[in-house]
């Protein structure tokens, strides 16, 4: 190299130059050599070392004992068969694709926010290219785990086995964010500025129904301005996408390390509640003046259902806007903004309790936790419905074990389930329904028959579970029934089960005392005793058998009551009690039958015999096969 250049100059070197200058190079490139051999040594002996501590060290390439050095070459090979050093090499060129992003989206942010509305259009398509390669980078990702699988002779496992180092994924996701506010806050101008109708005006109607042709604002500013429009819908779309790569962000790193699930409410949602939250803040928070009463809070509830109805039909003119962004199969805009008010309804919803707590002077909070919660049950039947329309008989289905009765699809009722409010309430329900109870057992007729039997009960017709029960247990049972399709709403088992083991073990020991006292009540010597007994044993053996087939033993085989320990207790302990009265029974009809049909029998055959009577032996003989049949009722 130094001959030909020395040849392209002007003048022809010395031949003692020449010669000086070759052995001045073969000088340094000898001792370059010899650095050579000393940098093999040092690499080879530390990455020996570091491969010996780690426990992954190649026999077959490690150095020997005697301090043979390997070679450079297969050094190179070896360290080019680590892990390691592959993703070393991978988040340092990925660090700079974000570095560069970074820069790319403060840049396209400083110019948005100095433009005029009319030329943010163009600007958005900014955003549009950032979320683009944010969500390449994702899938790269995705499939640089997926060909790792395939990769065999693994040296060093990488820690937590992720695609993507933790800083890197906590750098992404605070960008998606960052560029979440700024759509949502374009998002919010644009609805400012180009629908002077928006949000839509509520009204709560007299009926309560609101009418299904009401015309969608978001629907006509379609037709009156399709740019407007058009804009709209394509922020509301890089909303969807920008989620979706979040989604797949937390889905490619450890999601024990972000504490948060993928899954999560529509972002463009927000934006387009905003206005609405501010109006039933004001109106309906403590702040809200004659609307916020503690003893109307149905006065909330209507609104914000009146609200849910209005913003589905808004919902449904945007129905198009996900399709393809890839968030399609796991959001619908209508259920999303319904979603969105119930949330609203679950912040303002404790202000009530909260006020009612520093107000109790006069023992408020009791009569205002069982209000709100007959109003939450209302409403969540009502909401559950306008979530799903098609599972409406299921919501509304009377018996809680009925393959098609819904569980778990209330959203309200979460506010009296937390813990500051959940004891409370329960001490509330069980008084309220002490009180219940004794207005039940004290009523004149409470132990009246409800219906006489007739012969389609005792040949198994749709009536005959009623046979002989009193009014009483009828209406325990009617109100057991009623408490555990309360709970169905319940999204907390726990929470369920306590809830159902408090008031039901209230109902089935008042009822099972009672029912228990009536068997025991007369004394059994005596031709008239001995015939009330029997009625009252019977009346009380028909009642237990019918709470327990109809309410406990159904209950031990549904998987949402069967661990309810007053279900299971009170179940073993009717079963028991049924044998033992059933055994009661039998004695003193064989007692009445013995005192009275062969009395009778005896008696009429002896005044046949005397020629006394004037009745015939078949009739005789009728009268007592009607009393054995009797018996054997």
């Amino acid at each position: 190299e130094r001959e030909r250049n020395m040849a392209s100059a002007s003048h022809s070197p010395s031949p003692h130059y020449v010669v000086a200058t070759l052995g001045a190079d073969g000088e340094r490139l000898t001792r370059l050599r010899e650095k050579k051999r000393e940098l093999e040594l040092s690499l080879s002996g530390e990455f020996s070392r570091l491969s010996t501590s780690r426990g992954t060290r190649d026999a077959a390439t490690a150095p020997s004992e005697h301090g043979a050095s390997t070679s450079y070459e297969s050094l190179v090979r070896l360290l080019g068969k680590s892990r390691i050093l592959h993703h070393m090499e991978a988040d340092l060129r990925f660090q700079g694709d974000i570095f560069r992003l970074k820069e790319d989206l403060r840049r396209s942010l400083t110019e948005l926010e100095g433009l005029e509305p009319r030329q943010t259009k163009e600007k958005l398509k900014c955003f549009k290219v950032s979320i683009d390669i944010i969500q390449i980078i994702c899938e790269s990702f995705h499939k640089n785990k997926k060909r790792e699988k395939n990769i065999s002779n693994v040296s060093v496992p990488l820690s937590g086995g992720a695609s993507i180092s933790d800083a890197t994924q906590s750098f992404l996701l605070s960008k998606c964010q960052h560029a979440r506010r700024e759509l949502e806050r374009f998002l919010s101008a644009l609805l400012t500025t180009k629908s002077e109708k928006w949000p839509p005006h509520v009204t709560v109607a007299k009926g309560g129904e609101l009418n299904e042709e009401r015309e969608s604002i978001l629907g006509a500013l379609k037709l009156k301005d399709p740019t407007s429009y058009q804009l709209l819908c394509t922020t509301m779309r890089m909303l969807c996408i920008l989620q979706k790569s979040y989604m797949d962000l937390l889905d490619e790193g450890d999601n024990a390390n972000t504490g948060g699930k993928s899954e999560e409410r529509l972002w463009f949602v927000d934006p387009l509640l905003d206005e609405f939250k501010s109006k039933i803040c004001f109106h309906f928070g403590q702040h809200g003046g004659t609307t916020f009463r503690l003893d109307k809070p149905e006065w909330l509830l209507k609104y914000g259902l009146c609200a849910a109805e209005v913003y589905k039909i808004e919902g449904k003119a945007l129905s198009s806007v996900i399709d393809g962004t890839g968030v399609e199969n796991v959001f619908s805009i209508p259920q999303e903004l319904v979603r969105g008010i119930l949330t609203m309804l679950q912040k303002l919803l404790p202000q009530y309790l909260e006020s009612a707590e520093r107000e109790d002077n006069q023992g408020q909070l009791p009569a205002l936790l069982l209000h709100l919660a007959n109003q939450i049950r209302e409403y969540d039947l009502k909401f559950a419905e306008l979530l799903n329309p098609r599972l409406r008989e299921s919501f509304y289905c009377s018996n809680p074990f009925s393959p098609i009765s819904a569980w778990e699809f209330g959203s309200l009722i979460g506010v009296l389930l937390r813990d500051q409010y959940f004891e409370d309430w329960l001490d509330a329900e069980t008084g309220f329904l002490e009180d219940r109870i004794d207005g039940i057992f004290n009523h004149p007729e409470s132990w009246a028959v409800v219906s006489e039997p007739t012969q389609s009960d005792y040949d198994g017709g749709e009536n005959a579970a009623l046979v002989g029960i009193p009014m009483c247990v009828e209406q325990l049972c009617g109100l057991l029934t009623e408490y555990i399709n309360f709970s169905r709403s319940f999204l907390n088992e726990q929470a369920r089960i306590l809830f159902l083991d408090s008031v039901g073990n209230l109902i089935l020991q008042s009822l099972f005392k009672k029912l228990s006292w009536r068997v025991d009540s007369y004394d059994p010597y005596g031709d008239t005793s001995r015939h009330l007994q029997v009625h009252s044993t019977t009346s009380c053996l028909a009642s237990i058998s019918y709470v327990e087939g109809a309410i406990l033993d159904p209950s031990m085989y549904d998987q949402h009551t069967c661990n309810v320990t007053c279900f299971k207790y009170y179940a073993k302990e009717f079963i028991h009690h049924i044998k033992k009265w059933s055994f009661k029974l039998v004695k003193l009809l064989t007692k009445e039958f013995e005192n009275r049909a062969i009395r009778n029998l005896q008696q009429q055959l002896n005044w046949v015999a005397e020629d006394k009577s004037r009745v015939t032996p078949d009739d005789i003989q009728m009268e007592y096969l009607l009393a054995f049949e009797d018996l054997l009722m």
